[in-house]
């Protein structure tokens, strides 16, 4: 190896090291950086987050409480218009509008965000099931005495899940 190959193998050596010590110390000071605006920016997130929240839950307690008037509309309806002897046919038919109902909620609910998800990540299927569940007998209950007062227990018991599942999902 001549000397000045050497010399500027030595010399590259020498920036490369300076460059890598350089990057280090411009790694630490952005490190720092970061680590004062995340404790700067979290209170506001927190808050942030608050108020997401907070306005999520009113949305959805309007939905749902539309909800509870829809479905006794539907069942109303279904008593109405329907050969409710046949159960089955009966049963479809208020799947089919309770099935609308959920659907057209997720579609709202996609509008909006919530820690990385569109809202309706937080909804469940099931919940057709369990309104389905509850509202199909009262197609038969003639008094309708507690029609409301069932649809509304039905619905707030799938609200408080709908909100567990944003604290918990």
């Amino acid at each position: 190896m001549h000397r000045d190959d050497y010399l500027h193998f030595v010399s590259h050596r020498r920036m490369t090291r300076n460059m890598e010590a350089q990057n280090e110390r411009n790694n630490e000071a952005l490190n720092v950086t970061l680590k004062e605006l995340k404790d700067y920016l979290a209170p506001v997130s927190e808050n942030a987050r608050l108020s997401t929240l907070t306005a999520i839950y009113a949305i959805a307690e309007n939905n749902f409480k539309l909800s509870i008037e829809n479905v006794i509309k539907i069942i109303e309806q279904i008593q109405t218009e329907n050969n409710i002897s046949n159960e089955k046919a009966t049963r479809a038919k208020l799947f089919r509008f309770i099935n609308n109902i959920h659907n057209e909620r997720i579609l709202y609910f996609k509008n909006f965000s919530y820690k990385g998800h569109t809202v309706d990540y937080y909804m469940d299927r099931k919940w057709i099931d369990q309104m389905i569940e509850v509202a199909f007998p009262e197609i038969y209950d003639k008094s309708k005495a507690r029609t409301r007062t069932n649809i509304k227990q039905a619905y707030d018991s799938i609200f408080i899940e709908f909100k567990q599942n944003l604290l918990t999902k």
